[in-house]
């Protein structure tokens, strides 16, 4: 019989905790040696909770292709250290060493956020969100965000519609820019209203500003046994992180 922490239900607010904790260490530390360390421990985590291998490497691809214009040009800007000449430019190591450092804390990251949270729905992240006491304005935000973005994909794609039967056309002329400008401007404008109509009708149903918390999450021994051994690895990555850096926050990205 096989065992899987995905099919262990773990107190959201611990999940999101040790993702916390997590992400200050990776991002605390630039030695290549822990990153790669810490690499390794988000990839067995993600298997751990048998995280969805080939969507995972999409969404990962898709993240690291909004660094690469970055990360490419940082061994030709970033001026420290011996550099060598290629193709009649200065080819810094230092920069190079610094993209790799990136892009490794950006994937560690993103596996263990997946890993630990991956299942957990936007309502239900929110939720703990509140029970950890983070202000409730940007808990609402959240809620309203997830609630109704849909509500202004339906509404682009009606004015979209409505666009494409006048005979609008993409190309790359003056007048297509134009039109997309005020299609944004419209989509704003329309967003303005939606809320209105929607604060209104949830102020006549006694809204007062603040959503009541009638459920509760409850702590178990499961989530003490994952946290003991999340922060038993932490603290041996700790220990590792100051023997190769040197100090915490050493050139940390």
């Amino acid at each position: 019989m096989s065992f899987s922490l995905s099919e262990t239900s773990f107190d959201p607010r611990t999940l999101i905790l040790l993702s916390l904790c997590f992400a200050i260490l990776v991002i605390s530390f630039s030695s290549l040696q822990f990153l790669f360390c810490l690499f390794a421990f988000s990839v067995c985590l993600a298997a751990l909770f048998k995280v969805p291998f080939v969507s995972t490497m999409k969404k990962m691809l898709l993240i690291d292709g909004f660094m690469v214009l970055a990360l490419l040009s940082l061994p030709f800007t970033f001026a420290s250290g011996s550099f060598i000449l290629f193709l009649g430019f200065p080819f810094y190591w230092d920069g190079l060493w610094l993209a790799i450092a990136i892009l490794l804390k950006a994937n560690s990251i993103f596996l263990c956020f997946t890993a630990l949270m991956g299942r957990m729905g936007l309502a239900e992240f929110a939720h703990a969100l509140a029970h950890l006491n983070v202000p409730s304005s940007f808990v609402q935000i959240l809620l309203f965000m997830v609630r109704y973005i849909d509500v202004l994909k339906l509404e682009l794609q009606r004015m979209l519609r409505a666009m494409k039967c006048r005979g609008f056309r993409y190309s790359t002329s003056w007048h297509c820019w134009k039109s997309i400008g005020h299609l944004i401007g419209m989509l704003f404008v329309r967003s303005i209203e939606r809320a209105e109509q929607i604060l209104i009708a949830m102020k006549c149903r006694g809204f007062t500003g603040t959503f009541p918390l009638l459920h509760h999450f409850h702590y178990s021994m499961k989530d003490t046994a994952l946290v003991s051994t999340f922060i038993a690895f932490l603290i041996v990555f700790l220990s590792i992180g100051f023997l190769l850096d040197g100090s915490f926050l050493k050139g940390g990205i």
